[in-house]
């Protein structure tokens, strides 16, 4: 038997070692022991927010990151506030670990009507609930702490979901006598026949020349196969285009790259050159309505090698067999195989814009495209913010994250948040719409409180101009209230270094974004832009929808 510890002790080891130095959340009365255990035993840093919501999308920010993010709210009342945050992790494939403190399990065993509870002794309604966006959770005992907080942590690790531990008042200091810890695996296993078999069906398929293409989806990097993706394309040559979903790892700077595939709403010789291929390596890929351009495309799926974590299919057959393990064999095939030549396709226009115009949306991304470097990340919210940034061509060590799939919006500003503190080293440039900052805002307090030195380009073009766009444009519905947001810092972070500007120029922005001068405080940027202006993509996707409902 090990060394006594508190349970509480137990599960923040736990999660120390598998790289967590931040933890998010909210104190309530039923968590605080938790929140004392830490503070007095751990060296995690507790980062608090302003909300459970905004804690949930801190943490999914953080891991998206790092790989994975925990945090910690009290029971009911801030559970609730925070599952639409981790709803949002379980559809983007994000590990985020959920401690909520309970109360006492004497008081649950005796049916006590207690606080945040619905007043029916029901303690396990919470648990049913979050057993649907969750890979893993378990109501902590003394005799269970040990066992099932490796359990859920491993789960959450291997499949890139999140889990969800319930830690009662009174299991919280209680003694456990773990054994010798040992590591946890995040192991997603192949077997080894049905690896053999496959490689021998890609050498097959390679005896005569092939044209293929590559595109890499955001399981790719949640499953870090990013960089073998790289090396493979780079190595024998691929064609890649870059996805909504997913962005950013294909190195978009490479001459291999031929840009943005979005179904229908691709550049013509984009989407002829990716739907005509022999076979189109898909790895990681979901063909969401985000990536198919609202299912504007015309793939073959049984030209598609179809790459999944754990399995993959290939010409009808499916096969037992990791992401790594394909990449891998995708290699072996191609060095022995034959490719057909490569067809020219044109590069993307310079980066060009008139810096005396006024801000619009095809000028904008373009000024904002020209300030980025190696190891900025940029945060994008839905809404035009995010169709118009996923169209700027990252720099090779950049990252970009947003979430397309769930499409909550509000979540860059906590998100950015979680991001900035899993790397501090990193420019965090953070592109948020008026309509869509007006959820989160109070964040921007959290931020400045830690003194964070994150760029926040709010994007205000006086309401829900994405909506406007889909039905009658004129409806109030539409409208938000109008905030003057330059007055925004100074009211969240009193006291506290930061800078604002109103820009309505390119030149203006431009200006901004080039001065990368080190600064202790946000620099909040408004961006004044025409109601109705849209980015080219999202008129793209909607003529394309348009056009297929027509036809």
């Amino acid at each position: 038997m090990g060394t006594p510890v508190t349970v509480a002790d137990y599960l923040f080891k736990r999660l120390k070692q598998i790289g967590i130095d931040h933890i998010f959340g909210v104190p309530g009365d039923y968590n605080l022991w938790l929140l004392e255990e830490l503070y007095q035993k751990s060296d995690i840093e507790w980062s608090s927010n302003s909300n459970e919501l905004n804690a949930a999308y801190a943490a999914d920010g953080y891991a998206r990151v790092k790989g994975v993010s925990a945090l910690i709210t009290t029971f009911g009342v801030g559970e609730l506030s925070a599952l639409n945050g981790v709803a949002g992790s379980a559809a983007e494939s994000v590990p985020v670990i959920h401690i909520v403190g309970a109360p006492p399990l004497s008081e649950q065993k005796s049916k006590s009507l207690m606080h945040h509870t619905f007043g029916d002794g029901d303690f396990e309604r919470f648990l049913r609930i979050y057993s649907e966006v969750t890979v893993a959770s378990s109501m902590l005992t003394v005799e269970s702490a040990v066992s099932e907080i490796d359990r859920v942590i491993e789960l959450v690790l291997k499949h890139k979901q999140p889990g969800y531990l319930v830690v009662p008042m009174d299991v919280v200091n209680q003694l456990v006598s773990p054994d010798d810890q040992p590591t946890i695996s995040s192991e997603v296993e192949a077997a080894s026949a049905a690896t053999s078999e496959l490689r021998d069906a890609l050498g097959a398929f390679f005896g005569e020349p092939k044209q293929i293409s590559l595109i890499a989806g955001h399981l790719a990097d949640r499953f870090g196969a990013k960089e073998s993706i790289r090396e493979l394309i780079e190595k024998h040559n691929l064609i890649s285009a870059s996805l909504l979903m997913g962005k950013g790892v294909v190195d978009e700077t490479s001459e291999n790259n031929i840009g943005l595939y979005v179904g229908g709403a691709s550049e013509p010789e984009v989407k002829e050159f990716i739907e005509g291929c022999d076979l189109i390596v898909a790895v990681g890929v979901k063909f969401t309505d985000a990536v198919t351009g609202g299912f504007t495309d015309d793939l073959d799926h049984s030209k598609i090698l179809d790459v999944q974590a754990s399995s993959t299919r290939f010409m009808g057959v499916e096969y037992q067999v990791g992401m790594h393990e394909v990449i891998q064999c995708l290699s072996d095939a191609l060095d022995g195989g034959q490719l057909a030549p490569v067809p020219s396709i044109k590069a993307a226009p310079a980066v060009e814009f008139d810096p005396g115009a006024q801000l619009n949306q095809k000028d904008i991304w373009k000024v904002v495209e020209q300030s980025l470097s190696d190891n900025d990340t940029v945060v994008a919210d839905l809404g035009t913010t995010f169709f118009g940034a996923a169209s700027i061509k990252l720099p090779k060590e950049a990252h970009f994250f947003a979430q397309p799939l769930w499409g909550s919006i509000g979540y860059s500003i906590p998100a950015a948040y979680g991001v900035k503190k899993a790397s501090p080293n990193s420019r965090v440039l953070l592109i948020v719409g008026d309509g869509s900052a007006l959820l989160t805002a109070q964040e921007i307090g959290v931020i400045m409180r830690d003194e964070l030195p994150i760029t926040i380009l709010l994007i205000n073009n006086d309401g829900y101009t994405i909506e406007r766009l889909i039905c009658n444009p004129e409806r109030s519905y539409h409208d938000v209230p109008t905030w003057d947001w330059k007055l925004l810092p100074a009211l969240m972070g009193k006291g506290k270094i930061h800078e604002t500007h109103t820009v309505s120029t390119n030149k203006e922005l431009a200006d901004l974004l080039a001065d990368r001068g080190a600064s202790s405080g946000i620099r909040f940027v408004e961006a004044l832009l025409p109601k109705l202006d849209a980015p080219a993509l999202m008129t793209k996707i909607t003529n394309s929808i348009t056009n297929k409902k027509a036809g």
